[in-house]
């Protein structure tokens, strides 16, 4: 389809409402804001507790914690571990947070780098232990979940969990989370929007344009402006 001279194409439309046109001639109701609720899981919450006796007796769900995701399905797209380290190392220090570090199984090396960057050692780590409720029941009760452009940010939005993403190879404003409470910290580069094939700077992705210094004073100012009591966060039902 070709363009008329002269006449640049908007903003791109967010997925959700891109996917919400399908449906529209059956909706009754447009919504104002279309976002993601995901609602609690059946049993979801137990789960977590038998997961957590098993592989993580320490873990204190009355503490104030942090979730902290490591990885993505695409390798560019993720934020160094090492980085994420250093910012929970800030939160811990800032708002005697636990941090509950989460992913894949696949991602479990990556908590080598995430400790070399100053992750506290006394972190919860869950790489391939939770399923997909166990980790909504687990970021209901988060102050804050810190992660790169990926299906458990979505996941944290959609369970109302103040968040902070990395974003590198994708455009946010269509890909990005969407709900209240939610920053996105993203550098625009000359290869950008990537097709997300091939990396034409694997030495240095662009995710890792985003410094530590940048995401802990977005990851404090988020806390603060979503927090109003020094206990953890109360349940999202």
């Amino acid at each position: 389809m070709g363009r008329l001279r002269g006449c640049r194409p908007g903003p791109p439309l967010h997925e959700v409402e891109t996917n919400l046109e399908v449906v529209r001639p059956a909706l009754s109701l447009w919504p104002d804001t279309p976002r993601v609720e995901a609602p609690p899981w059946p049993q979801a919450a137990l789960e977590l507790e038998r997961a957590s006796r098993e592989h993580a007796p320490d873990f204190d769900p009355s503490r104030p914690y942090v979730v902290v995701q490591l990885g993505a399905t695409w390798a560019p797209r993720a934020w160094r571990s090492e980085r994420f380290g250093a910012v929970a190392a800030s939160l811990r220090d800032a708002y005697d947070a636990s941090i509950v570090v989460i992913g894949v199984a696949d991602d479990a090396p990556l908590r080598a780098g995430y400790l070399a960057g100053g992750g506290p050692t006394e972190s919860t780590f869950f790489f391939g232990t939770l399923s997909i409720p166990a980790v909504g029941a687990l970021l209901r009760r988060a102050s804050l979940f810190l992660g790169s452009d990926g299906g458990m940010a979505h996941l944290a939005a959609a369970c109302g969990t103040p968040s902070l993403v990395l974003f590198g190879p994708q455009n946010p404003a269509r890909f990005g989370p969407r709900g209240p409470g939610i920053v996105v910290l993203h550098r625009s580069v000359e290869c950008y929007p990537c097709a997300q094939v091939v990396c034409v700077h694997p030495e240095n992705p662009c995710v890792n344009l985003t410094t530590v210094e940048e995401a802990v004073d977005a990851a404090k100012r988020l806390w603060d402006s979503t927090s109003s009591r020094p206990g953890p966060a109360a349940p999202r039902t």
